[in-house]
């Protein structure tokens, strides 16, 4: 059984640059100037950099605070599994399939949870919003969907849940992913490769 009280991504993504963002006094402002602060960011391909989010006073902000500002419709009910250790990171995107503005970052989410089976029916049903809740701290043209429903990708043994706006570069994934150890993570990011690449990190491969 994981061992409480260590915080296991640390280890795992150890050596990873972290950078801070400081939230705005006015909330409503942050998705826009997080944006501008990530474009800000030189970033080889594939590198991770961590990021920490604070306020004006130079404190850090709760993580559960920061999924409620960059989604539209964070839900309630999923707080209460999301245990202690979690990172938020931004990543190095490789793979391109379309030649347009917008970033060549990508956004990763890695949280550890509790209960693997209640999240799993928690984020299928939030599968009929979640577009609409990070499309903007994704970049995601909702218009330009590939397909209806979330398909189901897997990968090394590893079940994905994605959405493609319109290509696997640009797209809501997401999966739960445990560790050598028996930590159970839900990872959420907006492309395919910036999934498999902490997946294959927290797998040890």
């Amino acid at each position: 059984p994981p061992v409480t009280g260590i915080n296991e991504i640390n280890s795992i993504f150890s050596g990873t640059t972290t950078i801070s963002f400081e939230l705005p006094e006015q909330r409503e402002n942050s998705i826009t100037e997080l944006k501008l602060f990530i474009e800000n960011q030189d970033l080889e391909e594939k590198e991770f950099k961590r990021l920490n989010f604070t306020d004006k006073s130079g404190q850090t902000v709760l993580f559960k605070e920061i999924l409620g500002i960059l989604t539209g419709g964070f839900p309630q009910e999923l707080a209460s599994f999301i245990q202690e250790n979690h990172m938020m990171f931004i990543y190095g995107q490789e793979e391109s399939f379309s030649e347009d503005s917008l970033s060549d970052k990508r956004l990763v989410l890695i949280l550890e949870i509790s209960d693997t089976d209640a999240v799993s029916k928690i984020l299928k049903e939030w599968e009929l919003t979640m577009p609409d809740d990070f499309k903007n701290i994704f970049d995601l043209d909702t218009t330009r969907v590939a397909s209806s429903n979330f398909l189901d990708n897997e990968r090394r043994g590893i079940q994905t849940r994605y959405k493609n706006f319109s290509l696997p570069d640009r797209s809501i994934d997401y999966s739960i992913v445990s560790s050598l150890t028996g930590r159970h993570y839900l990872i959420i990011t907006n492309s395919r490769e910036s999934m498999y690449s902490p997946v294959d990190k927290i797998k040890g491969l």
